[in-house]
């Protein structure tokens, strides 16, 4: 049984694992050793079904670096505590909290293996004990503690102790594999987002911003300089377009709505909250709309004219005369003459009329 010093152990144990928030492994294992005054070597590996590698690999403390890396270069499938191992023998072993060597297999069998023989009898280890941390279905991860050839099995106070170690470790374990996992799926979902060509911004059900992409925040800003908006930082902008935004959705109750030359599409979503209940968000997808410059140059892309020439068009398009479009581009009346009719030669047209309709055709 557990005496009150035993209790204020676990009491300070985990305090200690809740403000872990580095190297949750590693420090874990530290905590164990001193716990325990544990001078052996310790194995800790997480569910193999992760991709992330840093979980997947074992880690130890107080082992030489040699040990180690004959374990994971060789021993580490066989390790008969290994799932891979070890489902095939008992499946009912890992809802146990604490389980050795017996609970798998006879004492000739285990001295038979080659996982004992090659590895553990070379570093003079030889009883082993094992906490599978499983939480709910899933098994989050496995430690692994090797006593020295010689040194007793483990006693009925260990065992009591470990097992309420166990517990702690499993959900302070749980809680860290979903903080970690949430801040990986942010991390892509920032990464991938923050570089595609439509801007992308998600608000909450009250319409304040929550993320905004690269894309997004060029836009509003754009947006903001043309209306002459006073933006001493980067949010003050965003806020103004978020205001703008807000104001024509509630206005005319519509899903697409066109600010400058930018159309914002507008799709309610909907997410639990914190206190259990539903709350409505919104994913704004940003799109400029096609200019008439743009289109005339992808009409005209066939015809070689140069940057000048595509110049002179647009303000052909707009119905500007010679002189016009020579004060505007700072250019000589006869260089304007000239300009236009390499255009008329490069479009086989021979009039003003006629190079306008082929443009609008």
């Amino acid at each position: 049984m557990l005496n009150k010093n035993d209790l204020n152990k676990l009491l300070d144990f985990t305090l200690e694992i809740q403000n872990i928030d580095y190297d949750f492994r590693q420090k874990t294992l530290n905590m164990i050793s001193e716990l325990f005054n544990y001078d052996n070597m310790n194995f800790f590996f997480y569910d193999l079904d992760s991709n992330d590698i840093n979980l997947c690999n074992p880690t130890s403390t107080k082992t030489v670096e040699k040990a180690m890396n004959s374990y994971i270069k060789h021993y580490f499938y066989k390790d008969i505590f290994h799932k891979a191992y070890s489902s095939s023998l008992n499946n009912n072993l890992y809802h146990n909290k604490v389980i050795t060597v017996k609970d798998l297999m006879s004492s000739y069998n285990f001295t038979h293996s080659e996982y004992y023989n090659d590895f553990l009898r070379y570093y003079d280890w030889d009883n082993q004990i094992v906490l599978p941390l499983n939480y709910n279905a899933r098994q989050l991860g496995v430690i692994a503690i090797l006593k020295q050839d010689g040194q007793k099995d483990v006693t009925t106070y260990e065992y009591c102790l470990l097992s309420k170690i166990n517990e702690i470790i499993t959900q302070s374990l749980n809680m860290y594999l979903k903080e970690f996992e949430s801040n990986q799926e942010a991390n892509i979902f920032k990464s991938s987002y923050s570089v595609i060509p439509t801007g992308l911004m998600i608000l909450n059900y009250q319409f304040s911003h929550i993320y905004t992409n690269d894309t997004a925040k060029e836009y509003c800003k754009i947006i903001s300089e043309n209306r002459n908006y006073f933006s001493p930082t980067k949010n003050e902008y965003i806020n103004k377009i978020v205001d703008l935004l807000t104001s024509e959705y509630h206005k005319n109750n519509n899903n697409e709505i066109n600010i400058d030359s930018y159309t914002f599409k507008i799709y309610p979503f909907i997410v639990s909250s914190t206190y259990h209940t539903i709350e409505t968000m919104y994913t704004i997808y940003i799109t400029e709309d096609e200019q008439p410059e743009k289109t005339n140059e992808k009409k005209l892309i066939n015809y070689k004219l140069t940057k000048r020439e595509l110049e002179i068009i647009n303000l052909l398009l707009k119905g500007l005369t010679n002189t016009e479009i020579a004060d505007q581009l700072f250019l000589s009346s006869h260089t304007i003459r000239t300009h236009i009719q390499n255009i008329y030669a490069k479009m086989d047209v021979n009039n003003r009329t006629a190079l306008l309709y082929k443009l609008n055709s």
